[in-house]
């Protein structure tokens, strides 16, 4: 995996059927399977992708942004264990969201540890459907925390979609500033 920011990520993932690589550069997003098929990435999802290697990133983005609400939504379960749960959510004039449904849809949740701080999860919906407003549930669920270049990183990463567990990454080490250029996204 390598990741610059929010908007270049790569995994190169060796399964059982062979090769398949995960590529977002910008608002290029692509997948390619161990047949050599290329098959594009939704936005919403791939939007979600240069955040994963580093929890702290989309958080840090939402922050820095004035155009973001950002607010504390409860007390949460995750995992069996209790969180605090930020919403955040970019703010849209009604020029720009007559129906007031492009802000709802690109709602996050971060669960943050109530007793290490830490980022648990980020939850979200996946809309499908032309238009329709039926969503399922995304996660990405963060554990295994070590310290990593003076920074607590989680090596172990998850995603489910609507309770379903998609993958589980188990990385090893986690290295930052390691020289990655243009080229490595592409």
């Amino acid at each position: 995996m390598k990741g610059r920011g929010l908007s270049q990520f790569r995994m190169d993932a060796a399964i059982s059927e062979g090769q398949r690589s995960i590529l977002v550069n910008g608002n290029s997003s692509l997948l390619t399977d161990p047949t050599g098929g290329i098959l594009p990435i939704p936005s919403q999802s791939a939007a979600d992708l240069g955040g994963m290697m580093v929890p702290y990133l989309p958080l840090i983005s939402a922050i820095t942004d004035s155009s973001v609400s950002i607010v504390y939504a409860g007390p949460v379960v995750v995992n069996g264990a209790t969180d605090y749960d930020i919403r955040f959510q970019r703010v849209y004039t009604a020029q720009q969201d007559a129906t007031g449904t492009l802000g709802a849809r690109e709602a996050r949740d971060v669960y943050i540890d109530s007793n290490t701080y830490l980022i648990t999860g980020i939850a979200d919906q996946i809309y499908y459907g032309s238009g329709s407003g039926q969503s399922i549930a995304h996660e990405i669920l963060y554990s295994n925390y070590q310290p990593e270049g003076g920074i607590a990183m989680p090596l172990t990463v998850s995603e489910t979609v609507n309770g379903t567990t998609g993958f589980t990454m188990q990385l090893s080490q986690i290295s930052f500033n390691s020289g990655l250029t243009d080229s490595d996204f592409q």
